[in-house]
């Protein structure tokens, strides 16, 4: 009878273990699958089974074709106005079709509508009114009259929103069947070219020539519609704008502007 003694430490249980083990430990076969008698069937690949598959697909009666020549493909166009036009890759002159929104909501292109954006602007121009008056009384050394200035702001900013919302009525916007909605005319840019140029000009005039007094008066309210004219022109008019003021003042009159 076999001496069966309760072991008493881990190593003693580890070697205990071992020996009662009845788990058959062997290696694993090295030899290919397809060298054994039992693998008779042939592994296939992704490639075939792709293609097994693709097959399926063709033969099924709600299979799309799965060839190239045979989609059509639709070229878009995105205009201008931010409307989408399809053109057809085989003739360019042809017929296209314009897509728009079905909506017909403009509401997200311009939330708060002319009015609002004239009151914006207004608000924007009142401040530089602001700004243009104090600075025309600091450089005179003249006490600045805080209430004065601020009084003529608030008279200002009334005016000035009208003068913001002109732009958007005749007749400085038109539509056409092609742009419903309404866009700069032809006479847009060179009406404020026009107003640029002559206030522009009258501001170093009288900066130049006029009395303290009246530079006091008259700057900050030529100098606000100045800028106005400007920002209301596209860049190139813009920048035609001031470079005649700036030209006829500094290179024909000889005036100087700080």
């Amino acid at each position: 009878m076999p001496d069966i003694r309760t072991p008493q430490n881990r190593k003693e249980r580890r070697a205990q273990t071992r020996t009662q083990s009845t788990i058959p430990l062997s290696q694993p076969p090295r030899s290919h699958p397809s060298s054994t008698s039992t693998t008779n069937a042939k592994t296939k690949t992704l490639y075939e089974i792709g293609a097994e598959r693709q097959q399926a697909l063709l033969q099924s009666p709600s299979s799309v074709p799965l060839d190239p020549k045979s989609t059509t493909h639709t070229t878009l166009k995105i205009n201008s106005d931010g409307t989408l036009t399809t053109v057809s890759p085989s003739s360019q002159d042809g017929p296209s079709t314009t897509l728009s929104n079905s909506d017909g909501d403009d509401k997200d292109d311009d939330p708060i509508g002319p009015v609002g954006n004239a009151i914006f602007l207004a608000m924007t121009l009142s401040m530089l009114h602001f700004t243009l008056d104090v600075l025309v009384h600091h450089q005179y050394r003249q006490e600045i009259a805080w209430a004065e200035i601020g009084w003529r702001t608030a008279g200002a900013f009334p005016l000035l929103t009208l003068l913001s919302l002109l732009p958007h009525h005749l007749p400085f916007r038109s539509s056409s069947p092609s742009h419903p909605k309404p866009h700069p005319s032809r006479l847009h840019n060179p009406i404020f070219l026009l107003l640029s140029l002559l206030s522009g000009t009258y501001l170093l005039h009288i900066a130049n020539v006029s009395t303290y007094y009246a530079v006091m008066k008259r700057a900050p309210a030529i100098g606000t519609l100045w800028v106005w004219s400007v920002v209301e022109m596209e860049l190139k008019w813009a920048v035609a704008g001031v470079v005649g003021v700036l030209g006829w003042g500094v290179g024909w009159m000889g005036y100087e502007v700080w």
